[in-house]
């Protein structure tokens, strides 16, 4: 069974971009925080954090200080990633071939909602859609049993 883990980063924003700081209540500058969101697939809480430090912190250009401020467990009946797209979307359906009862979540890789929806369509054959909304996460990482969590590729 695959383990799929949401997990949410945050960090400061790159001040150097031109951007005036924001202050607040007493007039102190702070830099405004940027959260992100990633979809992890890894078999466990610890792994799955490992996992998002190290892939994250070898995507990042400079030296940002980023915190994993947050990690669930998510259950997608059925994730269509192989399709081009720029976004990620999530959709409540309901079908015959769902072995259980009610509506279950699926996750599709798409450039909009239009797209999603005949993505869907095209996969089931008879889908009733209950809704679309964009899953706003950033980016997806498969299991990969090559990478060896905590060592950089080029260790």
């Amino acid at each position: 069974m695959e383990n799929w883990f949401e997990c949410k980063i945050t960090y400061d924003k790159d001040e150097s971009a031109g951007t005036q700081p924001d202050t607040n209540a007493k007039g102190l500058n702070k830099a405004p925080k940027i959260t992100e969101n990633y979809l992890v697939n890894e078999i466990n809480y610890a792994s799955a954090e490992r996992r998002i430090v190290n892939e994250e912190a070898n995507k990042k250009e400079k030296q940002i200080n980023f915190l994993v401020k947050n990690i669930k467990r998510v259950n997608y009946y059925e994730m269509i990633l192989d399709e081009p797209g720029d976004r990620y979307y999530k959709a409540k359906i309901l079908t015959s071939m769902v072995e259980k009862k009610g509506a279950v979540t699926i996750l599709v890789h798409a450039y909009n909602i239009g797209e999603t929806v005949n993505i869907i369509e095209k996969q089931f054959s008879d889908v009733v859609i209950i809704s679309v909304a964009d899953a706003l996460i950033l980016d997806v990482y498969p299991y990969d049993p090559s990478v060896i969590v905590g060592r950089r590729p080029n260790d």
